[in-house]
């Protein structure tokens, strides 16, 4: 599934997770609002929106975790999750 469809589809729902309530603004929103200051975080070399464990989340993207950037990097933004993923380097052709 495209990322786009995700994030159409995610600002349709609302969903509970913990304690706040997602339903006060869509997640394509809260990641408008704040992709900017999770790819300022040392070593961040992407952002979407996408889902874990059925629900929707913030992903973050960067080729190597460390303790510095878990540190800096939050767990929720404005109820929805937000998930770190190490991906491999994508090269070129």
């Amino acid at each position: 599934m495209e990322i786009w469809t995700l994030m159409q589809y995610y600002s349709s729902v609302d969903f509970e997770y913990g304690r706040r309530s997602m339903t006060e603004r869509n997640i394509q929103e809260v990641f408008q609002a704040h992709s900017g200051e999770l790819m300022a975080l040392p070593g961040v070399i992407g952002t979407a929106v996408g889902h874990d464990k059925d629900k929707p989340c913030i992903k973050v993207f960067t080729r190597k975790s460390t303790a510095a950037l878990e540190k800096k990097m939050p767990s929720e933004l404005e109820g929805y999750p937000v998930v770190l993923e190490v991906i491999a380097e994508i090269k070129t052709r």
